[in-house]
């Protein structure tokens, strides 16, 4: 997303207010959503993020807008009622999605894709809320690993959980899988995840995804396959660009 973001650059001082094209009979049903973007640590907004609304189904490219310098977006003249994809993106962060019904306002927290330490264990801390019981632990941690975060970030989130007193030997055994992921992130090399994931996105051939634990290696390949299909309609008017390139 590197060409989007030069272009943020230059329209970071000017509304941001997109509208969809739609035909006149359907100018008396048109909707907006708005909404604003921050880190998901420390809460500060985030320029230059692009939203990109998609068809609820099939994906396909309805239109798209980037960030005020408050985080703040708006995008107007789509169907009131509808269902839409929209997807948030930005250089330094991981995507992310919602699945919502316009008109809509969306607060939506994005979480760096690489980060120094000190970082993490913020978002650890964060997710936690200061409880000590197994039940928020493993709360906190499938809220993680669904909210779309790099393989690193669950590496260092991994660790911290434990840190924290997370034991996943002990968490609710009809979801044994997401004590057994948390295991094997917890347990892996974070210098080379980025590495790794880059390779099983771009379908590249990498030594580095021998060393990973296979839970993680699948984990991944699920998520690609999860949102390939998204990935697969870009539009040139976007300014999401797949995670890896």
């Amino acid at each position: 997303m590197t060409s989007s973001a030069i272009v943020c650059i230059c329209l970071a001082v000017v509304p941001t207010t997109v509208f969809a094209q739609r035909p006149p009979n359907q100018a008396k049903n048109v909707a907006t959503i708005t909404g604003t973007v921050t880190d998901s640590v420390g809460n500060s907004p985030l320029v230059g993020a692009g939203i990109t609304i998609l068809n609820d189904g099939d994906f396909a490219f309805v239109a798209s807008t980037l960030t005020e310098p408050t985080g703040k977006f708006e995008i107007g003249g789509l169907i009131a009622g509808k269902e839409y994809w929209v997807e948030f993106c930005h250089d330094d962060f991981s995507p992310a999605f919602a699945n919502v019904t316009v008109p809509k306002m969306v607060e939506k927290k994005l979480t760096r894709r690489t980060a120094k330490p000190d970082y993490w264990q913020a978002k650890a801390q964060f997710l936690v809320g200061g409880q000590s019981d197994q039940k928020s632990f493993q709360k906190s941690w499938e809220d993680f690993e669904a909210s779309g975060v790099s393989s690193e970030g669950k590496t260092y989130v991994a660790r911290d959980l434990k840190k924290l007193g997370a034991n996943p030997d002990v968490w609710d055994a009809n979801r044994k899988g997401h004590a057994t992921h948390l295991m094997a992130y917890a347990s892996a090399d974070p210098s080379i995840l980025s590495q790794a994931e880059r390779a099983i996105w771009l379908n590249k051939s990498d030594p580095v995804i021998g060393k990973l634990d296979p839970i993680i290696v699948a984990d991944i390949q699920a998520s690609k396959a999860k949102w390939q299909p998204v990935y697969s309609k870009r539009s040139s008017s976007d300014p999401c660009s797949i995670p890896y390139r």
